[in-house]
């Protein structure tokens, strides 16, 4: 089941259909989140009082949940850039891509790898735009 949704995931990033690509990675979360509990009440604790199985699966959930809330916030702000209709406060998109943008900043001081599929440049863009829009001129200056 995971194999299969992983390829779903590839698939939809691929079409930049990121709502879909975070409520598929929601998915792997959710089932990782299962499989965690389920390594809980099945197994005996080690030494260290950590179920090794059960701390993967954490970790892939920990993982996966990132991702998701990576391409909820990526979803907005691309829906808002190439939907005329789509009305967004200025505040709110500059919140999604400030979010988007601290998770790299934060990923690249830990030295770990960011979501892959998230368009940086997008979000570097609307961080400039939303936030000169919602009056946070020092934080986003416009050239």
């Amino acid at each position: 089941c995971e194999a299969l949704l992983l390829q779903h995931v590839a698939a939809a990033l691929a079409k930049r259909r990121y709502a879909l690509t975070a409520s598929l990675h929601q998915n792997l979360a959710m089932d990782a989140l299962a499989e965690a509990a389920a390594q809980e009440r099945g197994a005996t604790h080690s030494a260290q009082g950590a179920l090794p199985r059960a701390v993967f699966w954490m970790q892939r959930f920990a993982k996966h949940h990132s991702a998701a809330e990576d391409f909820t916030a990526l979803a907005l702000l691309v829906r808002a850039q190439e939907d005329l209709h789509f009305d967004a406060h200025p505040a709110t998109l500059f919140g999604a891509a400030r979010f988007l943008l601290l998770r790299l900043l934060r990923a690249e001081h830990e030295k770990v790898a960011a979501t892959e599929g998230v368009e940086w440049p997008r979000v570097v863009r609307t961080v400039a735009e939303a936030g000169a829009a919602a009056g946070a001129h020092r934080l986003a200056p416009l050239p």
